[in-house]
């Protein structure tokens, strides 16, 4: 896709919706600072973020695998695996947060046997909240969204970004 191509309404969606979901986090960043001292601080807003990250996370790679090996995987460790075939570097996926100024790693310990620790969290959450609330934290629900904006990103193509993130550099993923 060349710079001045547009996409189709429907696949914009895709990145206005991340942006959404991106601008919610900026907000709670308003009342929790994102310092590594509060990487573990939890709340129900963290919750709801991290539910609404993870299940755009999971259809968008859903799509991006269709489109690199033809077929949509069910559950999350197809998912990586399907990913792993045309994305062999997977775990290196990240980039920098920026009002960190710190690298993330969504991917980095996601294993044949164990999925990212944000996923984890947000199955935990779905499952009972009012027990697994202190999963609910502020790392991982910045982890679920740079994993959220990095599928998009290689999704669509990062030439088809309508609009840039103001918390990551997605350019650099």
């Amino acid at each position: 896709m060349t710079e001045h191509e547009f996409l189709a309404p429907e696949l914009t969606r895709y990145w206005r919706f991340y942006l959404i979901l991106e601008s919610e986090l900026e907000t709670a960043l308003r009342f929790v600072e994102p310092d590594p001292d509060n990487c573990d601080t939890f709340s129900l807003e963290f919750a709801r973020q991290l539910l609404a990250t993870c299940a755009h996370f999971e259809t968008v790679a859903k799509l991006l695998c269709e489109r690199q090996t033809g077929s949509r995987p069910e559950g999350i460790q197809r998912i990586r695996t399907a990913l792993l075939q045309t994305s062999p570097g997977l775990t290196a996926w990240g980039t920098r947060f920026l009002p960190l100024n710190r690298r993330i790693a969504p991917f980095a310990n996601w294993s044949d046997l164990d999925p990212p620790s944000w996923w984890t969290a947000c199955n935990k959450i779905k499952h009972d909240p009012a027990v697994n609330i202190r999963d609910a934290t502020l790392s991982n629900a910045t982890s679920a969204l740079l994993a959220a904006g990095l599928v998009t990103v290689r999704y669509l193509d990062t030439n088809a970004q309508p609009g840039r993130s103001r918390l990551f550099d997605l350019s650099a993923g």
